[in-house]
């Protein structure tokens, strides 16, 4: 059977659907009006460009599978309307033979609304055929009426943020609270802090797991337990926009990012701060090469495959950011991070931006990263 698949989209740009889709799908904007409207618009188009049958599917049907596809159309063997009942009262599809009007004065969005349509079909005079009882997700509520797995990937976060601590009393609690968000969990890798900043980030919201001490071997730690679809390495004195998680979303709705991070800020206000900022972001936008501060994300399946972060004392942001862009695009989200400006308080700005320069260029000449570490810290192991 051969069936051809237009996606009708809400919201958004019609650019990012077609970025999220990929090539060869073809996709359409649902147009104005309600359901009822947009439903029998979609069919009218389809008959209109010489359909035998189509059929309308909605999107939150996660136990939708091509073998109910085919019994829909099947049905209309021996009907005029298949349906596809849902266990709210609403439905999952509907496929017509022909044109007909069943979509007026529908109360959608309620209990009455499979009812409601199979009163319109007697009133026009169609035959129907019911098709297998499916379950959909409009609310938390739905999700344990799903089978077992898919209720775990439904119910799945979105984003993992992780956050690597040593010492972060007087940051964390404002790192981990921007980082709060319906879609995304929160956890904290601490490698044995003193100063409380283990309770504090608990008493903020987050998961606080113990890790050896060393960035990457936190953050590594962490990723290990993170349940997300998305890992989004935060620095303890780092914080997030508000809208970070649709930045991030935006950001993999093109299906060639595979990674990304954000711009940069800092505070306090000093007069360095804008041209820091500015040379910061010159940098990441052309070069593509982000920082750890920066808030750099990546999807959970590729981390893993990688292996995670290298095991290194130093510069584990920058090979890690190398080996994503191997494998895809990086993308920069229009967004900044604000990072503390401690460095730049405590050393200026030249300072700071020469030693990142050294070190880079001396990982370059072969200098050991022990070497490298210990004088970029001062002396200090971090």
């Amino acid at each position: 059977m051969d069936v051809d698949i237009e996606v009708r989209h809400a919201g958004g740009s019609h650019r990012q659907v077609r970025q999220w889709l990929g090539g060869g799908m073809p996709c359409t904007p649902q147009g104005p009006g309600d359901l009822g409207q947009r439903i029998k618009r979609a069919f009218d188009d389809a008959f209109a460009a010489g359909a035998a049958r189509a059929a309308v599917v909605g999107t939150d049907c996660p136990a939708l599978r091509a073998d109910n596809l085919r019994e829909a159309f099947d049905a209309l063997d021996a009907g005029d309307v298949a349906l596809g009942p849902s266990t709210d009262g609403g439905y999952w599809l509907i496929a017509l033979r022909r044109p007909a009007d069943l979509f007026a004065d529908v109360a959608w969005s309620t209990e009455s609304v499979l009812s409601q349509t199979l009163e319109r079909t007697r009133q026009a005079g169609l035959t129907v055929r019911t098709l297998s009882m499916l379950a959909d997700v409009d609310r938390p509520d739905d999700l344990p009426a799903l089978p077992g797995p898919l209720r775990e990937v439904v119910d799945r976060p979105y984003v993992s943020v992780i956050i690597p601590t040593l010492n972060e009393a007087g940051h964390v609690a404002t790192t981990v609270a921007s980082a709060r968000h319906e879609a995304a969990e929160i956890i904290v890798a601490d490698a044995g802090s003193t100063d409380g900043t283990a309770a504090i980030a608990r008493q903020a919201g987050a998961q606080v797991i113990a890790a050896p001490r060393g960035r990457a071997l936190q953050m590594n730690a962490a990723a290990e337990t993170a349940r997300g679809a998305v890992l989004l390495f935060l620095h303890g004195d780092t914080t997030l926009p508000g809208d970070y998680v649709e930045h991030v979303f935006a950001a993999f709705a093109d299906r060639r990012v595979v990674g990304g991070a954000f711009e940069f800020g800092t505070g306090p206000d000093t007069p360095a701060r804008p041209l820091t900022e500015a040379l910061i972001n010159l940098r990441t936008r052309h070069l593509r090469m982000p920082y750890g501060d920066q808030g750099i994300f990546i999807s959970a399946d590729l981390f893993r495959a990688l292996g995670g972060y290298d095991d290194v004392p130093i510069l584990e942001d920058v090979r890690l950011v190398r080996r994503i862009k191997q494998h895809g695009r990086l993308s920069v989200v229009p967004a900044a991070v604000r990072t503390s400006g401690r460095r730049w308080k405590a050393r200026g700005v030249v300072k700071p931006t020469m030693i990142n320069m050294i070190v880079l260029v001396g990982s370059a000449l072969g200098v050991p990263l022990t070497t490298l570490a210990r004088f970029r810290h001062g002396g200090n192991d971090r």
